[in-house]
Formats: C-alpha cells, structure tokens, sequence
C-alpha cells in the first residue's frame, strides 16, 4: 500500500497522478515425477539382471501414506509408469499383480536403482517423502520385480505289498524308479528317479496340462488304479501302460496326488472257460451244444476296474493267462442275436491254482410273440350261464381245474372255491355292489363282493380256458399276455391285472381301488365277447423290459420344500405307497416307460426298478419309473448306474432336476459341460454328494412325441426348453452313473428304443457356448443370509447378474431381488443378505447368457393325522416377515408361522423341519427353544433327534388355554417318554412337532391351534459379535466357506481379557498375513479374511493368547 496522500481539490498537482505499482511473474510450485519399471525377474534374485524384460500393462496405483488411492495407471509395453506433477509431500505405491505373477524379493542387492522396492505380501513399497525441487532419484527408482508362478508334480512310487492299490501303514517307497512328465500332446518335458524314500518331483513347471507316466522295472507289475475313496493314498498309473490320466496344473499349484503303486511279479495262474448254445435254455450245456465264437469276456477287479478282455475261439472256449492271485469277476457280453440263459458274470477267487470250467450260456434270441387281436374270445360272466360258454366249462371244468377253480387269496386273507362247473354256473352271474370278501366261501351262491366277484371268476375262466388252448387260438400269443391299453391300469398285462383283482376280493390292499379294478376286469372280459375287438387291450411289447427294486430319491427344486417335507414324512410313518401312473393326469404316450429302458446296463449290470414313493403327488409326471444298474461283485452288489424316467404332458418338462435337487441336499456340483452322443450334445455335470461319498456322472434330456417322430432335446434349465407345437407327449430322463461312460452307454440304448418305435429328430446338433458360471454348492443359514461358491470357468473376470426370488412365509407371495458381482475365474464366495427366508430360487447369470439357478430353503411346515381325525384348515401364510432384530442376537429363526383346524378322534401332528430333507442339523451352539402358540388341550411338544427308534422322540407337555402365550424351554426338559430315557443330542435334530392325541384331550372334538415365531436361542446369550455373556471356553472354528475365494469367514472366541494374535501363514510356515495383533476383551469375534492378493494353495491360520493356541488348515483355490 501507499503512504497517506493528502488530496485539495483546488490544487490537483503532479501530486495526484504519481502513484505507481510495479509486478512480476510467480513461478509455479514446484513438482516431481514418481515412477520407474515393473519387470519380469526371471531368476527370482530380486535384482534387475541384463536381459529381463519389462512387463507392460500391470496396474500402479499412488497412494498417500493413510493409504487412500490418489492416481492409477498402468505400465507402458515395456514395463515402464510414471505419475506426473506430484506436489510436495509423502506417498508409496501399491502395484496390482497380474494373475499367475508373485512379487520377487524386497531391496535385494547394494543398487537401489536395480532392486525391487516392492513387499511381496502386500504389494506395496514403503512410505516415501516428495520434496521438489530436489527431485532426485528417490522420487524415480521405485521399481517392482515379478516372476511368473511355477508349479511343481509329484510325488511317491512305493511297494505294495498286499496289492490292493492303496498305500497302507508300512508300505515302504521304492528307490531308483525312472518317471517322466509329457505334456498333453505328447511332448516329452523331464525325465527324473525316484530316491531313496520314492519320492519323485518336478518342479519349476509353467501352468499346463500334463500326464505322468512311469516306467516299472523288470519283474514289477502295477498295482490297482483309484482303489479305495483317498485320492492322495491311491495309485494314478494305468496298469497297463503305467500312465496317469491328463491333467491340468495351475499356475503355482503343487500337485503332490500323482503316486504309482508296484507290485512283484509273482507267479500267473489261467482264467478259462466257454460260452455256449444253449438251445434248450435250460442254463446246462448238454450233449450236443457248441461253443459260440467272437464273444467278448472281460476280466474284473473288484473295483469295477477293467483288467482285461478277450474274445472266445472257434470252439466258443477264453483263458487269460498269467492272473495273479486275487478276487476277480468275470463277465461275458451277449452277441448279438442271443440272450443270456445263465448269469452274465461270476465272481471267483484265483488262490494256488487255475481256475477254469466256468460257463456261460446263450440262446438265440426269441423274437416277440405273434399276436394276432383277431384270434382271441373272452365271455362275460352272464355269457358263461349261456351256451356255448356253459358247455365249454361243464365238459373241461375238471380237466382245466383238477383242484378245483379259486378266487380271491393270493395272500389276502379271504377266498372262495369252487369244486365244479356246476357250482360256478350257480354262482353266476353275480350282481349287487362291489365290495371285498370278508370271510372264506366254498361253493357259494352269492358273497359279500357282489359283481365284483362275478366279474373276478370270468376273468379267471377266460385265462385258464385260453391257457389250455379251448378259448381262442393257440396260433397267437396267450391271452393273458395281452396288455391294457389305456386307462389307469395302462401297460398292466392281462395276468397282472387279475392278480391284483384277486387280492383285493380277497379282503387285501393294492395301489388301485376295487372300483377301478371292477371296471378294467369287466372291460377285459366284454373285450372280445362279440366275436371283434373293441381296443381296451393289446398286444404286449417286445421281449427285453426291465426289472425291479426300491429307492430313486427325488430329483426336487424349485418352490417344493413343504411337498418334499410331506413326502419324506409320510414315508418315515409308513403312510405311503408306490405309484407309476398318476390317475389325476390324462396319459397320452405311446410307450411305457419300462419300455424304453434296457434290461442290462453298462458292463453287464443287472436292472432293478427303484422307482421312488408317492413321487407323482409332488410333481407335474403322469408316469414315473426308475431303474438302478448293479454289478454284482465279491462283497455285495454296487450300484453303478442309474436312470429315472418320466412322463409329462405338453409344453411341460418334468419340473424337478437332479443337479438342482441334489444341491438342495448339500451335494455339490463339480463340473458342467456338454458331452456329444451320436448326433446330439446333452447337457451333461458331475455332483459330489459328499456326505454319501458317492459321485455322479450326470446327464439329462427330454424326448417330445409328435405323431410318429420323436424330438431329442436337453438344456439346462426347464425353463430353457422350447416345446414344439403339435407334441402330444413328453418323454423325460435323468441318467446317471459312475463315470460317463457308464451313463452314455445308457442314453445310446434309450436313443435306440425310440429309433426302433419311429424317426429321431435331434435339436442339439451344434454345442453351446462352454464357458460358464455355475454353482458349485449354495444353502441358506437361518441368518437371513445365503451363502454360495460359484465357479466362473472363464478364463477371466466376469460380471454376473444374480436374482433372487424369495418368500419370506411358507407359500407366500414371492419377492424379487437383483445383485452384481464381478467374479474372478476359478471359486468365488457370495454371500447375499436376504433376511429371514421360507425358501428362495436363486439364479446366476453370467454375461455370455448362460444361467444356473439353484433352490434354498430353510425348511417347511407339514402334517399327519390319524384315518378317524381329519385336518380342515392348513395355513402357512398369513404371517409377517420375520426381523433378527427381535430375537436375540446369536439365534436361528424359523421363518412364518401355521393355524391348523380340524376334529380329533386319534391324532393329528404338525411338523417344521430345520431343512429341505428333513437333513438333521447341529444345534449344539443353542440351548432352548423359543416360540409363540395358542389353542386349547393338551399337545406334546417334540424335538425329533435322527437315530430316535420307534418315534420315543424328546418331548415337552404343553397345557394351552386358549389364549397366545410365548415359551423359552431349555433343552434339557425335553424327555423321552418310553424306555430307559437318553439325554437329547442336539447335534442331530431333524424336526420339530407337535401332537395332539385323543387319549390326552377326551373332551375336545373340534382343535384350532397356531404355532409361530419359532427360534433357538443360543448359549452364548444376547450377544454373538461381543458378547455380553462371556465363553466358557476358547475356539477357533473352521472357516466358511472353505475352500474359498477371494475371502473367508473365521470366527474365534475369548474367555478372558489377554493380548490375542490370528496369524495367516503359508504351506512353508511363512507369515502372509495378520488379522488380529492386540488385547481382546471376552467374546466371540468374526472376521473376514481377503485372500484376493494370494495364489491358490493351502494356508494355515493360528490363534494364539496366553491361556489358548489352535491352528487350522483352509484352501484358498482360484
């Protein structure tokens, strides 16, 4: 500013106009340039040698020192960033690692200009001051070294001594064993020994795919491949050609599973004997029946591993020469033309000796049949009373009937007899209303089963007189044979039919009522009672249906967790039966489903019908039938294959899937792809069922019917398919087996029954895109949160839509909600914040299109009531959505609530399971139950523990009063009834119920009864997060979801106030991360560790205090 200027108007000088101010530029502040190279350290020394290469494209990020990100670039194509124009201040960088690179060591060397400034845990270099002008080579020496990820194979061959391809204790490795590693194509990559202890190692191996094979010295033979259910204790070699299968290494993986088994060679003993003409079918060779020549025999282990195969000479004899002692099968596959006339494969025990004279028998194969609907004659009951039908029975009655005419019997409890034409002429015909015997009867005129009888005993004439050829033509097939045609007995045989008619007149129980038994006996007699045909049967099918047996499961999804619960229940109290056909649906297909289904599945295994109870009440089938595939072997028979079959009418698939079913069950799906079969690509997955240690090779499609062609389709989802118009039927298959071998075996043989039947159309000439995310496994926990691992088979990140449809009440109104997740390839972990749930279908969408849906369920309600109670109101879902804010932190909801009404004449039960099957879960972390009732009586509260006999279920007596009252009942008052009492386990709870019997609540005849907002309640008290009650004792769990990818859960407890360290270290012991480093109070903690930075491997995690130390394994796979 200026000095202080007088101004006098009246004298405006030189004074005024003097004032001057002079200025000049400010220089701008000073920056710098922060930056150097990333580069590839082929060497892993840490130091930028003369040759290594920059690597471009690798993101940098500038952070200050609180660690919030300021700017990102990437690196140039030679490896080099920089950031401009960096004021003054104090930075470190963080650079992003490609996938498959770690960071090499830290400040390697005496050349800080050479070095990489980088920590290999973190990414990141250490905090640095920018001080411009000085911009020296502090701000541009900031470099980082990578090296791309090798992998190492290995790792043992040892003698195995009792030869059954397992590493036992004691089993000691073999030194000086020559093994070489080939890529997949062939190629030749090293060659190394074994020393001293049998290991053997590749290491410094690029990610790829690879095979192993090993060469066995002079007088050794390998040992068993894939014995027993330890893949890391097993051998991997080919017998044969001591080869492992082709398979892939990842970048930095360690595969250490690829062992071989060698055994010494000891002396070889024959194997022989002889297929044969077996003309007579009697299962003998007889004088005169020779050998048939190129049939295949194999040789078995009892693995169900192939040794070896052979065919039979001129004479129709096979040997296998030098077999080592051991448990083998051997099995011949029928030639074409012939049928079996012994068993297919035998068992035998090779010891000091050669083990020869097995036999086994063909005969040509029958051709159907003729059968000609012209030639046959039934009579009515009225019409046996009349000629020519009387004379008929009364010159042939005693000839057709030595022992004289029975009906009913067939181990029901009542029957009637008849000792001669003229006692059955007085009998009918019968009429009156249809009912049952209800007691024996011999030579009756009239029984308690009115026309029902009358009709029984026709149809027992028309079979016997058409048996002894003096009814009908005995130039066609019997009459008996014949098969209904249409209606609710459709495919039953003549013989069938009067075998169930018997048994129900004779007081007993069949899957189908006296009526509809009455009316399709009447239909068979009346159907060729005027000398023509009137189509109610016909001819029966070819020669080779298949067999039966017990027990499909359901292939369930979608909304049906209160039907499965139903099901599941009615089978447990014995309240159901087995039913093909579903008399509510109209049937409309042109074959049967036993039909289309081969009588021997893959290597020579046996058909045995499994088809699953009640199946048709929860589903959309109009038939159902289902066929398990056993081998029998030395040790029982193994289930090796397996189909289940449905029928569904038009434009609907059958709605219920295995790979969504088994999901629902904790199976887990492990791979997803498309297997080409023929002409056609099927959608095809292999599901660990990992509580069952079993794993199936799945594959699934639909076959529509129009007119005489037959359209082959298979898609992943349901709601994927798209229905032809002018289909009548559809045609539904679930196969599976223990390879897909096995299970292609079998889809080629149903392909073929429907090409024998009319033209096949394929819809999937050309494969669908391959690359997809699916779920592996998902659940929902009762925490109002759903956890998944999805695999992204992508060889990069991909960003998925993911809607969830859910109901908060069972039966509810259905709500919908869409997340976004960017998924990197390989595992992810999601784990999606729902609320309380009744059930949710989830659906993940990957961004080629392709989507998976899984379904999740936190169980349903259900009831049984007794033949003389009856429930008259059933409902779930007049209830609110339920807040874990409500109850106590640390407890497991059951969503919604039920309102049951009815009368009370024995008893009625509701049931709530825990989950979608009834699977029994650990509440061992809870101590009492909560939940809200109202009614009026007696009811018994239950706890139904898994293993309980006899239904002496842990029960609590509850007086109601009719008015709504909310109980907290320990564990510990729920006592058994019956017997010597046993303490509840909580580990294994697989229902709730409550009871209402009759002998309790004599006065009470009309019951209404609510029961809601149920939860356990748990044994930490309020608190879970920091909790207010203290543990009692230390844990470490184990972490969830594991494996996993990027992150994990891990949850800890303390007992007292202590300084507490959880600690992340590598297979080699070294510290990759640390979660906790400080004093804890008393409480239960969760964290989630982030494992985005790490390569895939195994990772320990330790918690150590004062008082406490545990250490726990996870996987970390990418």
């Amino acid at each position: 500013e200026t000095v202080c200027i007088n101004i006098d108007p009246n004298n405006c000088g030189e004074n005024d106009v003097k004032w001057d101010a002079g200025v000049y530029p400010t220089p701008p502040a000073p920056t710098c340039v922060i930056g150097d190279k990333v580069w590839e350290d082929s060497n892993k020394n840490g130091i930028q040698d003369y040759g290594e290469a920059g690597v471009g494209y690798v993101t940098v990020k500038l952070l200050d020192c609180n660690g919030q990100v300021l700017l990102t670039t990437q690196t140039d194509e030679n490896g080099y960033y920089h950031f401009t124009s960096i004021p003054e201040g104090n930075y470190k960088l963080r650079f992003v690692l490609p996938s498959g690179y770690a960071f090499t060591m830290k400040d390697a060397g005496s050349n800080d200009l050479l070095d990489s400034d980088v920590d290999p845990v973190t990414g990141m270099t250490e905090c640095f001051p920018i001080e411009p002008p000085n911009c020296d080579s502090n701000s541009t020496k900031w470099d980082a070294g990578i090296y791309k990820l090798k992998g190492s194979i290995g790792d043992f061959v040892w003698f195995d001594a009792n030869k059954n391809g397992i590493q036992d204790a004691g089993e000691t490795g073999l030194a000086g064993i020559t093994v070489k590693l080939y890529d997949c194509n062939d190629n030749l990559i090293s060659t190394t020994t074994t020393n001293s202890q049998g290991k053997y190692l590749f290491s410094d191996l690029l990610p790829g795919n690879y095979y192993v094979k090993f060469l066995a010295p002079t007088g050794y033979l390998f040992t068993i491949k894939d014995a027993g259910s330890d893949d890391q204790k097993d051998s991997d070699a080919d017998p044969l050609i001591g080869k492992t299968a082709c398979f892939t290494l990842s970048a930095g993986q360690n595969d250490l599973s690829w062992d071989a088994g060698l055994s010494e060679c000891v002396v070889g003993y024959k194997v022989c004997g002889v297929v044969f003409n077996d003309a007579n079918g009697n299962g003998v060779q007889d004088p005169g029946e020779v050998g048939i020549e190129n049939v295949v025999v194999k040789l078995w282990g009892t693995s169900a591993n192939l040794i070896t195969q052979t065919l039979t000479d001129a004479l129709g004899r096979f040997e296998f020469n030098n077999v080592p002692a051991g448990e083998y099968h051997v099995q011949e596959i029928d030639p074409d033309g012939y049928v079996s006339t012994t068993q297919n494969s035998y068992n035998i025990f090779v010891t000091n000796s050669d083990v020869c004279g097995i036999r086994f028998g063909d005969k040509v194969k029958p051709v159907p049949e003729p059968c000609n609907l012209a030639l046959y004659k039934t009579y009515t009951q009225d019409q046996w009373c009349l000629e020519p039908a009387k004379s008929l029975l009364t010159n042939n009655f005693s000839a057709v009937f030595p022992s004289g005419m029975v009906i009913g019997g067939n181990g029901a409890p009542y029957s009637a007899t008849f000792t001669s034409a003229s006692a059955v002429s007085s009998f009918l015909p019968q009429i009156g209303p249809i009912g049952q015997f209800t007691t024996n009867y011999t030579n009756p005129t009239t029984t308690s089963a009115g026309s029902f009888a009358g009709n029984v005993a026709a149809l027992m004439l028309n079979v016997a007189f058409n048996d002894a050829g003096l009814l009908g033509s005995t130039s066609t097939t019997k009459f008996k044979n014949l098969v209904v045609a249409s209606g609710p007995m459709k495919d039953y045989k003549v013989s069938e039919v009067l075998l169930l008619a018997n048994v129900a007149l004779g007081g007993g129980t069949t899957p189908f009522s006296v009526q509809v038994l009455n009316d399709v006996v009447s239909q068979i007699n009346y159907n060729f009672a005027c000398d023509c045909n009137y189509g109610f049967l016909t001819c029966p099918p070819p020669p080779d249906t298949c067999g039966g047996g017990y027990d499909a499961g359901v292939e369930s999804n979608a909304n049906l967790a209160d039907l499965l619960l139903r099901r599941l229940t009615k089978i447990e109290y014995g309240m159901t039966t087995k039913i093909l056909r579903n008399p509510k649906i109209a049937f409309t297909a042109s074959a049967g489903l036993y039909e289309l289904l081969p009588q021997y599945g893959p290597m020579g295994s046996i058909a045995k019908e499994s088809t699953p109870f009640d199946i048709l009440g929860i589903s959309n089938a109009t038939s159902a039938y289902a066929v398990d595939y056993n081998l029998p072997l030395a040790k029982g028979e193994a289930r090796i294959a397996g189909v289940f079959a449905t029928t569904t009418n038009p434009p609907y698939i059958y709605e219920h899937t295995k790979a969504i079913c088994d999901r629902l069950v904790d199976a887990e799906l492990k791979s997803l792809t498309q297997i080409k079969i023929g002409e056609n690509y099927y959608f095809a997955s292999v599901i660990d069922k990992v509580n069952e240690g079993i794993t199936d090779y799945e594959i699934h499609f639909s076959v529509y019917e129009k007119g005489n062609k037959f359209i082959v389709d298979s898609r992943w989802l349901i709601e994927d398919y798209q229905v032809p118009a002018g289909v009548t039927n559809i045609y539904n298959f679930q196969v599976w087996g223990s390879n897909f071998k096995n299970a292609m075996f079998l889809v080629s043989q149903i392909i073929d029954q429907f090409k024998s039947r009319g033209e096949v159309e394929f819809m999937n000439r050309s494969e669908l895109p391959v690359s997809m995310v699916y779920v592996q496994k998902g659940k929902y926990l009762h925490n109002g949160s759903v956890e998944m691992i999805v695999k992204n088979e992508n060889k990069f990140a991909d960003n998925v839509t993911v809607l969830v449809r859910s109901r908060a009440t069972q039966g509810g109104d259905r709500i919908e909600q869409v997340y976004t997740y960017t998924l990197t390839p390989g595992l992810n972990s999601i784990s999606i914040k729902t609320g309380i749930l009744s059930d949710a279908n989830v659906y993940i969408i990957s961004s080629n299109g392709f989507k998976d849906e899984i379904f999740v369920s936190g169980g349903a309600y259900t009831f049984l009531n007794g033949q003389n109670s009856t429930v008259d109101y059933f409902d779930t879902k007049s209830y609110p959505v339920q807040n874990l804010k409500d109850y106590p932190e640390g407890s497991l909801v059951l969503s919604g609530g039920v309102r049951m009404q009815g009368k009370l004449n024995d008893w009625v039960t509701i049931f709530r399971s825990l989950t979608a099957n009834t699977a029994p879960i650990d509440l061992s972390d809870y101590e009492s139950i909560r939940f809200t009732i109202n009614g009026n009586g007696v009811v018994w509260l239950r706890i139904e523990q898994d293993g309980v006999q006899n239904f002496n279920f842990h029960m609590k007596k509850l007086v109601l009063d009719g008015t709504e009252r909310t109980y907290v009942i320990p564990f510990g008052e729920f006592v058994q009834r019956e017997g010597t009492p046993a303490a509840l386990d909580p580990s294994r709870i697989r229902k709730i119920s409550l009871v209402y019997e009759k002998r309790d609540n004599m006065n009470l005849t009309n019951y209404d009864v609510e029961l809601k907002n149920i939860a356990f309640l748990s044994k930490n008290g309020s608190k879970k997060s920091d909790a207010t009650e203290i543990p009692t004792e230390y844990k470490l769990s184990q972490n969830y979801p594991n494996p996993f990818n990027p992150s994990t859960m891990i949850e800890f407890s303390i007992v007292k106030p202590e300084f507490v360290s959880l600690k992340v270290y590598n297979i080699l012991g070294q510290e990759v991360a640390t979660l906790v480093n400080e004093v804890k109070n008393p409480g239960t903690y969760s964290l989630r560790f982030d494992a985005s930075h790490l390569s895939s491997g195994v990772y320990i995690y330790r918690l150590q205090t004062e008082s406490f130390t545990a250490t726990k394994k996870m996987i970390l796979q990418k």
